[in-house]
């Protein structure tokens, strides 16, 4: 995170008006990348049945993301994990993480 207000500091990154953020960090875990092959093949099977095609939203496992939500007043994370999103969206986008609305910032290291 300090390299995000570092970046904002020297104008390469622009602030956010929002009180959470989120940002880009390591990639998904073997044991996240499992679960949810499981819950994607659980899916898959679900619809096979002849049921409507299986949503967009499951994604080629390599496509996982992992980001975290900051809290720019405390200025901590909020939780201890990561969230495991399909793609990285583009910098300004707003999502829902539980009960955070946080702005994506990009990544971890600006």
């Amino acid at each position: 995170m300090q390299d995000y207000f570092a970046a904002v500091t020297k104008g390469r990154q622009q602030s956010t008006k929002r009180r959470y953020i989120a940002v880009k960090t390591l990639n998904p875990t073997k044991e996240q990348l499992r679960d949810y092959e499981k819950k994607r093949t659980d899916a898959q099977t679900a619809t096979a049945g002849g049921e409507s095609q299986m949503s967009n939203r499951w994604v080629a496992p390599d496509k996982l993301r992992c980001v975290m939500v900051f809290d720019t007043q405390s200025k901590q994370f909020v939780g201890a994990g990561c969230y495991v999103i399909a793609g990285t969206p583009p910098s300004g986008t707003v999502a829902k993480f539980d009960t955070y609305s946080a702005e994506f910032v990009g990544t971890s290291a600006l």
